[in-house]
């Protein structure tokens, strides 16, 4: 939530991409259910109000205050974690596609 999408791509990724692989995550965490997980969890950090980008642009384009749209953020990022721990601990919801196609 206090860095970019890039930089958290370039640092995440890279550290603990070869761990995961190196210690052989026997849980189901193939490199397609990591990267979703990775990429969903920058999405949270880019609207959570401290540093998010997207809700600067979004106040900017809808010509209110941030904090006018905290609070109706703060709904939808309630869902957004709901549906984060259900993409972390159901493998099924992200693998299922790319397994169909083997």
């Amino acid at each position: 939530m206090f860095i970019d999408v890039a930089p958290g791509l370039l640092i995440v990724v890279t550290v603990l991409l070869p761990i995961s692989a190196a210690i052989e995550m026997d849980t189901g965490l193939s490199a397609v259910h990591f990267g979703v997980m990775v990429v969903s969890n920058l999405i949270i950090g880019l609207i959570t109000p401290p540093v998010g980008t997207t809700l600067f642009v979004a106040s900017a384009v809808g010509r209110v205050t941030i904090s006018s749209m905290v609070p109706y953020v703060l709904r939808f990022l309630l869902v957004i974690v709901v549906v984060q721990l259900m993409i972390t601990y159901i493998p099924f919801i992200t693998t299922a596609l790319p397994c169909l196609m083997n």
